[in-house]
């Protein structure tokens, strides 16, 4: 269960991976055995299929079910990448970090994820950084055409990402700017659909939310948003109406 990862590909360029085959993760039997919010010394759950240091390539047709962990998480020194046609669920959703927590990690920019869809995932559209991180830059990153199905932290940002300290005594020192959440639509199984809470150190720069309509049908109350130190603007439809 706790194997590096079943799948891994390292310094590769000009890359094709394709076929219409699926990898199944068993996520729901692995997820109890996941203690880090508690234990520092955990061991971190397998990836069915991970990339490093691999440029120039392409992977097609391949179903991920039942994640162990994010259907994507991307990490330091990921630029240029293009992601499309997914679909996913149950999982943790698409997440960009957790960024900051190495030094010298080189900046995460260039991200594009579109026209897929979510169901039942623990996150939406997910940026996350370390609490105390070292300085770095997260930048130029679109999330366009999302829908989701019944998805919890549906648009998050998430500046104080330290599961084993006091997080609201530290700030995030990685700048995340350029970021455009469009076309987000579907149902929210949590009240607060939308939330980007951004480092009062390094505060979110040009933060873009363009028609979205996200529902809430809880016991909570209406579907609610939620900005802190952030700069950026609103389009289109709002719903929940903008906190920006």
């Amino acid at each position: 269960m706790f194997a590096d990862n079943w799948i891994t590909f390292s310094r590769v360029d000009q890359l094709l991976v394709t076929g219409g085959g699926y990898l199944h993760g068993h996520g729901s039997s692995a997820w109890p055995h996941n203690d880090c919010a508690a234990n520092p010394r955990c061991k971190m759950l397998l990836f069915t299929m991970r990339f490093e240091f691999v440029t120039n390539s392409r992977i097609n047709y391949i179903q991920s079910i039942d994640s162990r962990s994010g259907h994507f998480d991307l990490y330091g020194c990921t630029h240029d990448v293009e992601i499309w046609n997914v679909q996913c669920g149950p999982g943790h959703g698409f997440s960009i970090g957790s960024l900051g927590k190495y030094n010298k990690e080189e900046a995460v920019r260039g991200i594009t994820v579109r026209d897929s869809s979510l169901r039942e995932t623990q996150n939406g559209v997910r940026i996350k950084t370390w609490a105390s991180a070292t300085p770095n830059l997260a930048s130029d990153i679109i999330f366009d055409k999302i829908y989701m199905d019944n998805v919890d932290n549906t648009i998050l940002i998430d500046q104080q990402y330290c599961p084993h300290c006091n997080s609201e005594m530290q700030q995030s020192n990685v700048q995340i700017r350029n970021v455009t959440f469009s076309e987000v639509r579907g149902m929210s199984s949590s009240q607060l659909a939308v939330k980007l809470h951004c480092s009062k150190n390094v505060p979110c720069q040009d933060i873009k939310l363009i028609n979205i309509n996200l529902a809430y049908h809880g016991p909570d109350g209406p579907v609610a948003s939620s900005c802190i130190n952030v700069k950026g603007k609103l389009y289109g439809i709002q719903l929940p109406s903008g906190c920006l």
